[in-house]
């Protein structure tokens, strides 16, 4: 509650026009230490840091893949871009 109104959660100021930041909150709000916080309109979201895939059990480990890319230029394709591959 701000200002008279009751903002919906992850909004604030007197208007509940200003988005709360949850990533900047002492303490992280993502659990695994091998995510990132992404701060979105109303709330958040816990994404894996690269080179790390979301596994069944919800925690974020190391992709299995093997590849060393070792060139300085060139073209990287996957037939599943643009969707996001930590999913």
């Amino acid at each position: 509650t701000t200002g008279g109104c009751i903002c919906s959660e992850g909004w604030t100021f007197a208007n509940c026009s200003i988005d709360i930041d949850e990533c900047r909150i002492p303490g992280s709000v993502c659990p695994n230490a091998n995510e990132v916080c992404r701060n979105t309109n109303g709330g958040y979201q816990c994404n894996c840091k690269t080179g790390y895939v979301r596994s069944s059990n919800g925690t974020c480990t190391l992709s299995d893949c093997n590849h060393i890319l070792t060139d300085s230029s060139g073209i990287i394709q996957t037939p599943i871009y643009p969707s996001d591959v930590a999913d």
